[in-house]
């Protein structure tokens, strides 16, 4: 008797060790990463959200491509740009935003670096088709500091500096 329950005990401890398909489960784990967010409830900080807002006011292009560039540059100080330009599908298919986010009805891509660390298959990515006929380009930097803000108009360092928008008039 002694024998027959020392045999089915190393039988049930044989079959509860890790096995080769537990390992390849973690393994497909690690290759979709799933990033959860640390807050529930998410907003932009309100002097930030009032620039933001004076932006689209004064682009005044909700069928355009609006992006927002987050750099943290230091520990204290952070630089935004703000670019609104006409909508392309090919632009689109050419960046790979992580993030998007809806300020006043119109959204942004939000890029932070981190689209160049993960990639993904863009299933949540909208590439409805525009009005690409107007001449919108607008660009704005921000240097955000713990004190204060600098909006510069119609500059894009570090990301943009002196681009032009590619519009051809007929």
């Amino acid at each position: 008797m002694t024998r027959l329950f020392l045999l089915l005990l190393v039988g049930v401890i044989s079959c509860h060790t890790s096995s080769y398909k537990e390992g390849v489960k973690n393994t497909n784990e690690d290759r979709e990463i799933a990033l959860k967010p640390t807050y529930q409830r998410l907003h932009f900080d309100n002097r930030i959200n009032n620039i933001l807002k004076e932006f689209i006011d004064e682009a005044k292009c909700k069928d355009c491509i609006n992006e927002m560039h987050v750099d943290k540059v230091r520990p204290d100080e952070i630089i935004i740009t703000l670019k609104s330009r006409v909508y392309s599908t090919e632009y689109l298919s050419k960046t790979n935003s992580l993030f998007t986010s809806t300020i006043n009805g119109v959204q942004f891509n939000v890029y932070s670096g981190l689209e160049d660390v993960f990639v993904g298959d863009k299933t949540n990515f909208d590439y409805s088709v525009k009005d690409s006929s107007n001449t919108v380009f607008k660009i704005w930097s921000l240097f955000v500091k713990p004190d204060s803000i600098r909006v510069e108009k119609n500059t894009g360092y570090p990301f943009f500096s002196g681009e032009t928008p590619n519009i051809k008039i007929k």
